[in-house]
């Protein structure tokens, strides 16, 4: 069972499992939740937010040299893959998914906006188990 102690919503700091967190967003905090629950269910072995930044092979005048996903999933049978929320994709995430998609492209990229239905689905489920462990929940 995962251990959740809940600090302050409106910073988007949580403690998860023992670990701190600084989510940027709500969106990725319930996106967090909805990940502990996959993780309890046994579909994800290990989920780790913004692990790991990726350099790009650009010009020295490019704007974008390098990408952080939010969350990296590792899964029963061996294999990960990376998760992007994003709220609105502008010019610079445009750019920086596209990148990252051309130099590496052995790597799976799951981009999920929050007006999806798929994400708020996953919300919903991320509620629901915060409620489980009486994690308040804020809209």
């Amino acid at each position: 069972m995962s251990k959740i102690s809940y600090t302050n919503i409106k910073r988007t700091e949580a403690v998860l499992n023992g670990r701190r967190y600084n989510f940027r967003s709500q969106a990725e905090f319930r996106y967090a939740c909805y990940l502990c629950h996959l993780q309890e269910q046994g579909q994800i072995k290990e989920w780790k937010y913004e692990p790991k930044r990726f350099g790009f092979s650009v010009g020295q005048s490019a704007i974008v040299k390098s990408y952080l996903p939010d969350f990296w999933l590792y899964y029963p049978c061996g294999k990960h893959a990376w998760v992007e929320i994003k709220g609105r994709k502008d010019a610079k995430s445009r750019q920086q998914l596209r990148l990252f998609q051309q130099q590496y492209p052995n790597e799976i990229l799951h981009l999920l906006t929050t007006s999806s239905p798929d994400f708020l689905r996953r919300a919903l489920i991320g509620r629901l188990w915060a409620e489980k462990h009486n994690i308040q929940w804020t809209y």
